[in-house]
């Protein structure tokens, strides 16, 4: 059963919340803090807009292909101009790109500028998951990378006008949440003492999933900004 699917939808308490996050964590031999703070209920917290979701998944997805062709050698102005048409058909705005994202867009970037926004491609996912989109139906863990050919397939959808509303699963997003916030501690206990339990979890994935979903409750606009960890 893929990690973003163990939680119905229906509104649950902080604590009912962690107790399935522990029950959970149990299963996979994960090491749990039962001190790790509580997240407020869905009422007592603000989330991006599904309108702020979707500039960030289309202006994201256009960075991060040009961050990829980089890697790959190809026609920088070429894959550019490509993908500037890319976000305009999906009626991305592109005031919306972040601080890397402009470097990468125009030209001005480090390598670690585009090693930080090709891992993106793990945060988008998990948008495109928290407002219902292909990415919902992929069963996947945080022992491996995303799907990427469900990114493409719901971007190509998003340009055509064909893609069903973006709706965002507010108690599903904190669920989640809940359960990155529990990983990414393990993980990080992980680096101090080698001794704890992991699973197999993959703390680069954690990582930059965790962002987005952080960055949906956030008052951040730029995720690069958002810190994660001790």
């Amino acid at each position: 059963m893929g990690i973003f699917s163990i939680f119905g939808g229906k509104t649950i308490t902080p604590t009912d919340r962690r107790n399935k996050t522990i029950e959970k964590l149990k299963k996979e031999g994960i090491a749990i803090n039962e001190k790790l703070p509580l997240l407020p209920s869905s009422e007592e917290i603000s989330f991006k807009s599904e309108a702020e979701i979707m500039n960030r998944i289309i202006t994201a997805y256009a960075a991060i292909q040009v961050a990829c062709d980089i890697t790959k050698g190809k026609d920088y102005k070429q894959s550019v101009d490509y993908m500037n048409d890319f976000m305009a058909k999906c009626k991305g705005d592109k005031s919306n790109l972040l601080d890397k994202e402009k470097k990468i867009m125009a030209g001005k970037c480090s390598k670690q500028d585009i090693i930080d926004v090709v891992w993106t491609y793990e945060a988008i996912f998990t948008l495109m998951w928290a407002v219902g989109y292909k990415a919902d139906k992929y069963e996947f863990d945080v022992s491996e990378k995303c799907s990427g050919e469900a990114v493409t397939y719901d971007m190509v959808l998003i340009s055509k006008g064909s893609n069903t509303k973006p709706n965002l699963k507010k108690e599903k997003v904190l669920d989640a949440l809940d359960l990155f916030r529990c990983y990414q501690w393990a993980c990080l206990e992980k680096q101090k003492y080698p001794e704890t339990p992991i699973g197999n979890v993959d703390y680069e994935v954690v990582a930059e999933r965790l962002r987005a979903l952080e960055w949906l409750i956030s008052d951040e606009k730029d995720w690069f900004n958002i810190k994660l960890g001790a």
